[in-house]
């Protein structure tokens, strides 16, 4: 494992994906079981944490405005009903745990974006 030696030294981590990912994607919104996608998140991080998910939410339809179609993976080609699960399923994650998630509407400007988050990470450093 790459990350806890990391922490260890006082490396600040920052990953793009963790198991909220696949909470929302192969729980929720491939319909795999939940308990068993616990437990084996669970076991793969050793119940490591992340101090802040922040999710840059964005309605489905206008994510597609957004993707090349050159990136398009099993995950992007599936129908809007996935997407729209995925989505509720990060949510709620999020709404379950206000203190260690950012929720933050994607259709801002860069600018505005990073103001936001900078805010709720600077403290965090």
């Amino acid at each position: 494992m790459v990350i806890k030696p990391s922490l260890a030294s006082g490396v600040t981590v920052l990953s793009d994906r963790y198991t909220a990912s696949t909470v929302a994607y192969q729980g929720h919104g491939s319909g795999m079981d939940l308990e068993l996608i616990n437990s084996l998140n669970l076991a793969a991080t050793g119940g490591l944490t992340p101090n802040l998910t922040i999710l840059f939410d964005l309605m489905p339809e206008e994510s597609l405005v957004r993707r090349s179609d050159s990136g398009v993976d099993a995950f992007e080609s599936e129908p809007w009903t996935f997407h729209r699960k995925v989505r509720e399923s990060y949510l709620a994650q999020a709404a379950a745990n206000l203190n260690d998630w950012l929720v933050v509407d994607a259709t801002q400007d860069k600018r505005a974006l990073s103001e936001i988050i900078w805010a709720k990470v600077k403290p965090l450093l």
